[in-house]
């Protein structure tokens, strides 16, 4: 049974340091609301080089994100979320949904 005192006590001691902790990290290395990925496309678009159909048709090798830290920078293209913001098929398919998901959830 003193045992079982014991670690229920360092038990309350790591949660009443973790709530400590907490309480002096609020606010700290909160993400402006502006940072964050939108729900629909909103704003202007932009021209890209290359839309998403033409960047999964080129013959090129594939871009290898996951050994980024090991390796010598990796200059082949790639094609990342934001840009279904500017690609007109994406962004026509993103809006779409989006509308989908306002009227039926």
């Amino acid at each position: 049974m003193e045992a079982e005192a014991a670690a229920a006590e360092v038990l309350l001691g790591l949660a009443e340091d973790a709530v400590m902790n907490a309480r002096l990290s609020a606010g700290r290395g909160a993400v402006s609301p502006a940072a964050l990925f939108p729900i629909a496309p909103e704003g202007p678009s932009v021209t890209l080089d290359m839309d998403y159909d033409a960047f999964l048709a080129r013959q090129a090798s594939p871009h290898r994100s996951g050994n980024f830290l090991m390796s010598v920078f990796d200059r082949s293209p790639r094609y990342v979320p934001e840009m279904q913001l500017h690609d007109g098929k994406l962004r026509e398919r993103w809006t779409e949904l989006a509308g989908w998901f306002r009227k039926n959830c």
